[in-house]
């Protein structure tokens, strides 16, 4: 590993060595120290180890910065009780990230996911679903996105089964769906 790594423009240092960047991270180089074994500057090394008084397992601190930009847009959806409540997320190749589920009625609602741009038909082309139980609320994240690769279409239905059609009352339910 170079000892002479560049950073990125926007990364900043300050004179405590502490690095501040904002943006996404591909690979983290930790720093150890090479302790040449025999004649000086004979480039013989025998022994990697981190530097003295760092433990061995050492933990590398990440901090995420607050930004205005670049995170997840949010569909916000309140069923309507329309057949097939239905709606387009992205009309482009997306991924979805997490979907927050608050179930107001006396029966498990069901968000069905299409791969698609144009509006979904519930019981058909269903790709994902995250169910809620009755008079429940949750979050359900999605670590590292669920990809769509044509777009990202969604229909609330009653029924846990990929082909179930029947609607969902309104007002009945909430769906906010994070997605890029």
């Amino acid at each position: 590993m170079a000892d002479n790594t560049s950073l990125p423009p926007s990364a900043t240092k300050a004179a405590t060595d502490e690095v501040t960047y904002s943006g996404d991270i591909a690979v983290v180089q930790v720093v150890r120290q090479a302790h040449v074994i025999g004649a000086e500057g004979s480039k013989t090394v025998t022994d990697m180890s981190a530097p003295t008084g760092t433990p061995a397992a050492a933990s590398l601190s990440v901090h995420e910065l607050p930004a205005t930009s670049g995170g997840c847009s949010t569909l916000h959806r309140v069923s309507t009780g329309a057949v097939q409540d239905q709606a387009i997320v992205k009309a482009s190749p997306g991924q979805v990230f997490g979907v927050y589920i608050y179930n107001n009625s006396v029966s498990p609602v069901f968000v069905k996911f299409h791969n698609q741009v144009s509006l979904p038909t519930a019981g058909v082309g269903v790709v994902a679903a995250v169910g809620m139980q009755a008079g429940v609320s949750n979050y359900v994240p999605i670590a590292k996105g669920r990809a769509f690769s044509v777009g990202i279409g969604i229909t609330i239905v009653l029924e846990i089964a990929d082909n179930g059609t029947t609607a969902v009352a309104a007002g009945a339910c909430v769906v906010d769906v994070d997605y890029k």
